[in-house]
């Protein structure tokens, strides 16, 4: 349940309609009503009362008032957005159970063979670098419907050799390959584009509720995806993520919002396109904000990816888990992410982004310490079952912080190869635990793995809880206030703003 973590990011990554809606709207969409300064004030339903506030909860004398522009809830692109990317959530939540039983069913794939399906998807991610150079050259709107489309096809033609009686394990492979290459240039994509996107005012509310919206659409696409393999088999309830593709790219482009071209510098310069990779790369190591940020994500992505590998052996070697009970372990805890994300809202404007991401970083190790300590049987599942829904109730709520952090801490010209470097940093930290977890598990046994990984996810939590402050690029945006990180870095000047599915990510 570890994995589900990296529906965070959208980040680490590929493994990031819900809730009551408001106005056919995403639930608590709204922003958040700044608290009244005054008793006198006068009661205005349309305008939050008090300073405006940046997203660390500090005065923000620049940002834009609620006579600016309508609310999220009656903000028609940010709704198409918001619809489209908790659908293709359902499609990736009926496709994580469909995929995994079509090749044991079809193929008869053993351990070894399953395993290296799991490698293929890695592997993919590691080019992810790249792909940011190709983000920030081109529309980053276009690119999302381009891999919408592509991811389209790939899934209808895996399910139809399925049907056919064509379906091969080297077909599985090299659609794991292509699938997650597409994976990555659309999460890196929806990661730089999304505050193109959202007005600042409504960054961190944005972010937080496409966040309900995906942990909402997760647990009705677990539930979903059983039912349809039960009815109609693994092959055809592949087609339900096809289809989800489809409402994705048809949101996308309904949105009338312009798709920024974010000019780099290279392009009119004399730098080559290695050297515009290059810059990101520059950014990063620069910005210490950032690389601290960059660092502490991959070394979780690590911890995670630790008891990833062998979570499933030890619900089912360990406790003698049913197949039922471990799809009720994994799917019910998915339901936390929603009032995660909803409070994740309201804890970043009292306290700001970076101490709502420490606070709950904090607490993953304690959780992810339970698990390995439970009894056997029934009580022992119900045990997990609730460590994973707090965990992921605690994700929830830094994955929405961190976006925010890393959407302020970037300017968009480089934020297409930043998100790309993160991402394949993250996608080799998961390389390497997961052969490191097979081993340790051999070594110190199932439960030995899964304590290693909570003790491990202290590092990169000492890390963020050590870092004095974040400082927003230029000291502007959304975190404007909220106290820099000392020596920092690079003050970049932000360009003036024109006017997601990270699915699997």
């Amino acid at each position: 349940m570890a994995e589900l973590n990296d529906h965070r990011e959208t980040s680490a990554e590929r493994r990031s309609g819900a809730g009551v809606r408001s106005q056919g709207g995403p639930a608590g969409a709204a922003d958040v009503p700044e608290p009244r300064t005054a008793r006198s004030a006068p009661k205005d339903p349309t305008r939050p009362h008090g300073p405006a506030r940046s997203a660390a909860g500090a005065p923000d004398p620049g940002a834009r008032t609620g006579d600016d522009g309508p609310p999220l809830r009656r903000t028609p692109d940010y709704l198409l957005l918001w619809w489209g990317q908790s659908s293709s959530a359902v499609g990736d939540a009926v496709s994580s159970i469909a995929l995994p039983l079509l090749a044991i069913e079809t193929l008869h794939v053993g351990a070894l063979q399953n395993g290296a399906l799991r490698a293929a998807e890695q592997v993919a991610a590691l080019f992810a670098a790249p792909l940011g150079v190709v983000v920030d050259r081109l529309r980053r709107r276009r690119l999302m419907i381009g891999a919408d489309l592509a991811r389209l096809l790939l899934t209808a033609l895996v399910a139809g050799a399925a049907l056919t009686g064509w379906l091969s394990f080297p077909l599985v492979i090299g659609a794991a390959l292509l699938m997650g290459l597409l994976d990555s240039l659309f999460g890196v994509a929806y990661q730089s584009h999304l505050p193109d996107l959202l007005e600042e005012r409504h960054r961190v509310s944005g972010t937080a509720q496409l966040g309900t919206g995906r942990f909402g659409a997760l647990t009705a696409g677990f539930a979903l995806g059983g039912v349809l393999v039960a009815a109609v088999g693994a092959a055809r309830a592949l087609l339900v993520d096809a289809g989800s593709f489809l409402v994705s790219a048809l949101t996308l482009l309904a949105v009338r919002r312009p798709d920024p071209h974010h000019t780099a510098s290279y392009e009119h310069g004399t730098q080559a396109r290695g050297a515009g990779f290059a810059e990101g790369i520059r950014h990063l190591r620069a910005n210490r904000s950032l690389a601290t940020l960059a660092l502490a994500m991959t070394g979780i992505s690590f911890a995670l990816s630790l008891s990833i590998a062998v979570e499933m052996l030890f619900l089912v070697q360990g406790l003698h888990a049913s197949a039922f009970a471990v799809g009720v372990v994994y799917g019910v805890p998915v339901a936390a992410g929603v009032p995660g994300s909803w409070l994740s809202v309201r804890l970043m404007r009292r306290y700001g982004p970076q101490r709502v991401m420490t606070g709950t970083l904090l607490l993953y190790a304690p959780v992810l310490a339970v698990p390995p300590l439970v009894p056997g049987g029934v009580a022992g599942l119900a045990l997990i079952g609730v460590a994973w829904a707090v965990f992921i109730l605690l994700a929830s709520a830094y994955n929405a912080a961190n976006n925010v952090l890393r959407q302020e801490l970037t300017p968009p010209d480089v934020r297409g190869r930043v998100n790309a470097l993160i991402r394949s940093m993250g996608a080799a930290a998961k390389l390497v635990a997961v052969l490191a977890g097979g081993v340790l598990g051999t070594v110190v046994g199932l439960r030995g793995t899964m304590l290693v990984a909570a003790v491990a996810v202290l590092v990169p939590t000492a890390v963020l809880v050590g870092a004095r402050g974040f400082r927003a690029r230029g000291g502007s945006g959304a975190l404007a206030g909220s106290g820099g990180l000392a020596g920092s870095g690079v003050a970049t000047t932000r360009p003036p703003a024109p006017s997601i599915r990270p699915g699997r990510e």
